[in-house]
């Protein structure tokens, strides 16, 4: 439900604002992130435009509970602090400023059950594919890495990476061999790398670390698919990478933990998530 009003008081600290619109009184109840997000624009007689769920009953009150904030405007002076609308348009321009998307996952070697003292995760598969902004595939790797400590490809990362460990050391490609590879195509491609959360940038920089080669970081500009989208649709928590593919296309795709699926899964959730960012679709709650 949509509702617009003038803020009449605010108590920050219980995240609870009333709002007087035009027919009545309602008392708004923020999520702690969106509290954070928007509380140096939360004044009395300031004119507040959002979205709200279904009430609640908090303190013995009705409460509606914001899902997502339109705009927030002074009646004092005009001033705009914040219109969705101009923000779902600078996103759309973000989405679309890249020649190249390099959609990148990778798998990492686990410590095994038994492990004493300290173990280093290693990226074991490294796969992506690049595009064109308009989708037009451009390449399509995926190799195994040979790790540099051998305890890593234990019988717990077999089993959880379904890999057969003669198979692996005969497909798998040195260290040097990848990173040239990955660097060669940065550097032709200059490609926005796209990722489902922080952890392969983790990785990545403990690859360069691990094996002394130089920091591949300057060439690369990620983005977090899975921060955009929590922001986007106001999702305080993420949701898994699957997950979102089963509300975006209505179907089932099963995950085998595999880098090379993994990728082609975030190109797809990414293509979903920027057609709703361009046709102004806010919400997932239709779908879930």
């Amino acid at each position: 439900m949509r509702l617009t009003g003038i803020i009449t008081n605010v108590k920050k600290e219980e995240r609870l604002i009333t709002l007087k619109t035009k027919y009545r009184i309602y008392y708004i109840y923020f999520k702690r992130s969106l509290m954070s997000q928007f509380r140096y624009f939360l004044f009395e007689d300031n004119l507040l435009d959002l979205e709200v769920v279904d009430p609640i009953i908090k303190n013995k009150k009705e409460v509606y509970q914001v899902y997502y904030v339109i705009s927030i405007k002074s009646l004092t002076n005009g001033r705009i602090y914040f219109d969705r609308y101009s923000v779902e348009k600078s996103l759309g321009k973000f989405l679309d400023s890249s020649k190249y998307l390099m959609y990148l996952d990778l798998e990492k070697t686990m410590p095994p059950f038994n492990v004493k003292g300290q173990f280093n995760s290693e990226i074991i598969q490294i796969a992506f594919v690049i595009e064109t902004r308009d989708g037009k595939e451009i390449i399509r790797y995926n190799n195994y890495v040979k790790p540099k400590d051998p305890n890593g490809m234990n019988s717990r990362t077999c089993k959880f990476l379904n890999l057969n460990i003669n198979d692996f050391y005969r497909k798998a490609l040195s260290h040097l061999k990848v990173y040239n590879d990955l660097k060669r195509v940065l550097k032709k491609y200059h490609p926005a790398i796209v990722i489902y959360g922080k952890n392969d940038i983790l990785s990545l920089q403990d690859f360069y670390k691990i094996h002394r080669l130089p920091s591949l970081m300057p060439y690369s500009r990620f983005i977090n698919l899975a921060s955009l989208i929590s922001e986007y649709y106001h999702h305080s928590k993420e949701l898994g990478l699957f997950k979102l593919y089963e509300l975006y296309y209505e179907e089932h795709f099963t995950q085998i933990h595999d880098a090379f699926s993994d990728s082609l899964v975030t190109s797809y959730v990414y293509k979903a998530f920027k057609n709703d960012v361009v046709n102004g679709k806010y919400s997932l709650m239709g779908k879930e």
